[in-house]
């Protein structure tokens, strides 16, 4: 999806019935843009000619001023007209045409999550208790929806932020249950928050505004800073576990033989391989064979690079594994940092629970593991410092991860996480990309 652009296409249907072919299909496409004469008119043919009785909404246009080019080359703000497909037009669309339970979820599901819900508790609630209070959920089930935006980059010099949306208790495939509301590059955006603005506010207008605050969000009714969610990708994979697994790496490669870190880690990645094996971890899901780069940051602290989220997460056994195996019972250093890893395993292998909410028993338990992930965590940091080594160190996300259980007891990472919007952000980037070739940046929104 995305890999080739409209006019590419059409160029490819010219060379094959230039060649002799004379399918119907390739006709068409050989037709597009005035037979390739007007290859900027070859996205709009080939949509009019496919993409007919779609249940996506018609986009609403959104005057905001953009970065464009004039005649003479020169950057400069204009006022152009975004295409947005708002959230509510998503809702009547999809109910519209009866696919609405089939990419939200069934009534009976969106019900069973908020019977889960602790509502005397949770502060997310107890911020507007007015509003809460006033739904009948009896006589209406509102559908639980994650708001995610995120950047990738679609070319060499430039990259997309996309705005999309998705029940939280959806099981249909995120190539059909994360909906588009913008996608923007951000080469048509120099003044971030005046060419946003508009945009937020009318998304924000269309999940029923009230009171303009500091960010339009804010004035959605039952929106508060209770909210915003600490996402376990961001959060863990490509945070505290980085630090925490790569200064275990750094520190049994401090005991292996070799006479430099290049040729310890010889020696280090047949071991973690054999566990991989041993744990039957699919291998698309491993660590590629890890180089010097992949374990030291520039500021000379340990932290994983150029890794993926996903084998960070999976990683996680066979870092309880080594911690074990390099164990030494007589070292404190040595016994907290197996329980740190011990204590962050529990973490993943509890969020990874299919469940809604953390049951009362359960918590607890979880709650204890976040904690010890940061107390024994602490521990090495401190006795770090104290031998002047550059390792163990405590960035913003390790605040962060102390929230992480609190948010955890009323709804399970699970329900938020950013593992199916980062995959459907993939598939924006490629077809951004497919859409950018001589085109302002601005106008690939429409696109």
């Amino acid at each position: 999806m995305g890999k080739l652009s409209a006019s590419e296409i059409q160029e490819f249907a010219d060379c094959a019935v230039k060649s002799g072919s004379s399918a119907e299909d390739l006709l068409k496409v050989q037709a597009l843009g005035a037979h390739g004469v007007s290859p900027q008119n070859c996205h709009r043919d080939i949509s009019r000619w496919i993409f007919k009785n779609m249940c996506s909404p018609e986009s609403t246009s959104i005057r905001t001023p953009v970065l464009v080019r004039d005649l003479n080359g020169e950057k400069k703000m204009m006022d152009k007209d975004i295409p947005v497909n708002l959230p509510h037009a998503w809702i009547d669309q999809l109910s519209e045409h009866g696919f609405l339970e089939t990419v939200m979820a069934p009534e009976a599901e969106i019900r069973k999550f908020w019977s889960k819900q602790l509502w005397k508790e949770n502060p997310q609630f107890r911020q507007d208790t007015k509003y809460w209070k006033g739904i009948d959920f009896q006589a209406e089930a509102p559908i639980p929806l994650v708001l995610h935006g995120d950047a990738a980059p679609y070319s060499e010099t430039d990259s997309t932020m996309a705005i999309s949306m998705r029940c939280m208790v959806s099981n249909v495939s995120v190539q059909f249950s994360q909906l588009m509301l913008v996608n923007m590059p951000k080469n048509a955006t120099e003044d971030w928050d005046r060419t946003w603005d508009p945009i937020w506010k009318e998304l924000s207008e269309s999940f029923k505004k009230l009171d303009l605050r500091q960010h339009h969000l804010w004035s959605v009714p039952g929106v508060g800073f209770w909210t915003v969610k600490l996402d376990l990708l961001h959060l863990m994979d490509l945070g505290i576990s980085c630090h925490i697994f790569a200064n275990l790496l750094c520190d049994i490669l401090d005991t292996l033989p070799g006479s430099s870190l290049e040729a310890r880690l010889k020696v280090l990645n047949p071991k973690i391989s054999q566990i991989y094996e041993d744990l039957e971890i699919p291998t698309a899901e491993r660590f590629p064979k890890l180089l010097r780069s992949n374990l030291i940051a520039d500021t000379g602290y340990p932290t994983l690079k150029h890794i993926k989220g996903r084998t960070v997460r999976k990683f996680s056994p066979v870092a309880v594994r080594l911690a074990t195996e390099y164990s030494d019972e007589s070292s404190t250093r040595s016994m907290h940092r197996k329980a740190c890893v011990e204590c962050l395993d529990k973490v993943y292998s509890m969020a990874d629970e299919k469940k809604w909410v953390v049951s009362s028993t359960d918590f607890p338990v979880f709650e204890d593991a976040v904690q010890g992930t940061l107390s024994h965590d602490h521990f090495l940091a401190k006795d770090a410092l104290k031998r002047k080594l550059l390792k163990y160190s405590i960035t913003q996300k390790f605040h962060l991860f102390y929230h992480f259980g609190q948010q955890s007891k009323y709804l399970t990472p699970r329900c938020v996480w950013c593992y199916g919007p980062e995959s459907y952000l993939a598939i924006v980037k490629a077809v951004t990309a497919s859409c950018s070739r001589g085109t302002a940046s601005y106008q690939v929104v429409g696109k």
